[in-house]
């Protein structure tokens, strides 16, 4: 139902999680990459460029924390969705 890595991270199945570059990077390498589906940033931030995410915190982060408040990239079928059937 739910892992807990050496940093105290909690991943829990079928939940979308936030997490740092660092653990970011360790789900999708050998041997986690596998098992666990990442979401890739709609625009990429160079790590220099990068702001710290405490992964650690107990709340879910909302995609307009970082992506604005103005955030609305919802798409219906019939609109271009490439998800069939999704709502």
């Amino acid at each position: 139902k739910k892992v807990e890595d050496d940093d105290g991270h909690v991943l829990e199945r079928g939940k979308r999680t936030a997490v740092c570059a660092k653990t970011y990077d360790i789900l999708n390498s050998e041997p986690y990459a596998a098992d666990s589906i990442a979401g890739a940033p709609r625009e990429p931030v160079a790590a220099n460029q990068r702001e710290v995410f405490d992964c650690r915190r107990a709340r879910e982060r909302d995609p307009r924390e970082t992506k604005g408040a103005d955030y609305d990239a919802t798409e219906m079928p019939g609109n271009g969705s490439s998800l069939p059937g999704c709502c």
